[in-house]
Parts: C-alpha cells; structure tokens; sequence
C-alpha cells in the first residue's frame, strides 16, 4: 500500500552523512592524539646504554681480525707462489730449459711488462737460450742486446755486465717494450724494430725494397706464442 505522507529520501540520507562525518571526525581526532602520545612516550624514554666491552676483550678482538687479515695475506702470497711454479714448470717443459732459466726469464718478462711467452719466444730466437752468445754485430747474451743499446737503459754497464743473465733479460725485454710503445703495441712492427733498429723498422712501411727485412725474423718470434696454455691467475691449477 502507498504510504500517503512519503518522506523525501534526501531527508533520511542528510542526517546519516552527518554522523558518519562526525564519526569519522571524532575517530581521527583519536588516533591522532594516540600517534601523538605514543611518540612522545618514546621521546621520553632514555636512549639505551651501550653495554661496556672490556679492555681486554677489544684487544682480542683486535688481535684476532689482524691474524684473520695476515691468514688472508698469506693464502693470497701461497696462490701467487703456487701459480707462478706451475707456470714455469710448463715453460721448462715447453722449451727444455732448466726451470732456473725459466724462471728468471718469466720474471724478467712480467717486471718489464712483456707476455712471458714472448719473452721465452724472444729468446729462443735470439740466442737458443745460450747466455754466452755472441753475434758477428756484437749482440750479446739471452736476448742479444746491443752493448749501445743496453746503455742507453743503463749508463756505463759494461759487455761482462750484460751477460749476467737477469742484467739481459730485464734490458733485452725494456727494449721491446719500447718499441712497442714507439709503435703503438703493433707487435710486428715492433719486433722488426727490435731486430733492425727502429728507424729502418719503419722504413719498411714505406720502402718495398726492404718491406720483407726483419718480417722472418718477427715471424718466427710470433708463431710460437700461444704453445704454452698457462693456468688462470690465483688458482695454481
């Protein structure tokens, strides 16, 4: 049945908004005041002490985290010893050369920043691995230097001076390495350098009458470099 004084639903749904506001009101009042409580409660509560270490204690531990760090030190020195020995045993085996020859020739090669392969392949070409030899030039020892030659590195060292095995390797290598750099790591050019000097290695570029000088030779040092497959760094296997 229709009722005969219906009220507008607009009157009802009025008053209805109006309390949910007020509700809604009233309860973020609450949890404002509440936040507001709670963070001054915490602001008032006194920073927590740090507990006290013993004198004695932090000297252990300091000692302890110094003998973790000389442990790690040591370990890292074993692995570079380990990895080095491995890598001269496979150049003496590679070349048949005592492993006391090896291992100057490696060491020479890595303090003047040359691939030890190259530095072995230099060699072998050079000289054969003899200390003594002498060329009808006058280049002298492993890597058959020239005296001129080693003292523009080393004023005043005398020929006996060069054949010391380690004296040859570290100028015979500082040599190529120059001439390297000279060329812009273009290593063809730089050994025809190393063999000829570099100013005809250079005329070679230009001149066709001697393009083929010293490329034998460049050749020959180049074809052996990658026989000796060495171990990854740090791992000694």
């Amino acid at each position: 049945m229709q009722n005969d004084n219906p009220i507008p639903e607009a009157s009802l749904a009025r008053p209805a908004r109006v309390w949910v506001q007020r509700s809604l009101g009233s309860l973020m009042l609450a949890l404002a005041l509440g936040t507001l409580t709670a963070v001054g409660s915490i602001l008032s509560k006194p920073a927590p002490q740090q507990v006290a270490v013993e004198p004695e204690t932090e000297l252990h531990m300091a000692r302890v985290r110094s003998e973790l760090a000389q442990a790690r030190s040591d370990l890292a020195d074993t692995r570079s010893k380990l990895y080095r020995a491995n890598a001269i045993a496979q150049y003496s085996a590679a070349y048949d050369v005592p492993a006391d020859l090896a291992g100057k020739i490696y060491d020479a090669a890595l303090v003047e920043a040359i691939n030890p392969s190259l530095g072995f392949q230099l060699v072998k070409v050079e000289s054969g691995f003899q200390n003594q030899a002498k060329s009808n030039r006058g280049a002298l020892g492993l890597t058959q230097i020239l005296l001129p030659t080693a003292q523009a590195f080393q004023p005043g060292i005398s020929e006996q001076d060069l054949l010391v095995p380690e004296t040859n390797l570290r100028l015979g290598f500082r040599f190529l390495r120059r001439m390297l750099r000279q060329f812009d790591s273009d290593l063809e050019m730089a050994l025809k350098a190393y063999n000829l000097g570099p100013t005809r290695a250079a005329m070679t570029l230009t001149d066709t009458t001697t393009a083929a000088d010293g490329s034998d030779y460049a050749a020959a040092v180049m074809k052996g470099l990658k026989r000796v497959r060495l171990p990854r760094a740090g791992t000694g296997s």
